[in-house]
């Protein structure tokens, strides 16, 4: 990736992108989201992006893996309800 040029990436495990059908996305709560951005910070996730300025959570992106949860320290992250 620090050449110009064509890279190739060999991954050991299947794409989580592709594995996200069997956990359930996450959500942030806004009203208790603090905007610390230690989702952002902490994880560099795709599926977290920032709108009006706090973090939110594509659900088409999420794969349910839960760390953003796990380092959300106000809370503010949890499984989307259906």
């Amino acid at each position: 990736l620090r050449r110009d040029g064509l890279s190739v990436i060999v991954m050991r495990h299947p794409c989580a992108l592709l594995e996200r059908g069997r956990k359930a996305p996450y959500e942030v709560d806004r009203e208790a989201c603090v905007a610390c951005m230690a989702c952002i910070n902490e994880l560099g996730c795709p599926a977290i992006v920032l709108r009006e300025g706090k973090p939110s959570i594509d659900p088409e992106l999420c794969t349910g893996c839960g760390l953003c949860a796990k380092v959300c320290p106000s809370g503010a992250i949890h499984e989307a309800r259906s």
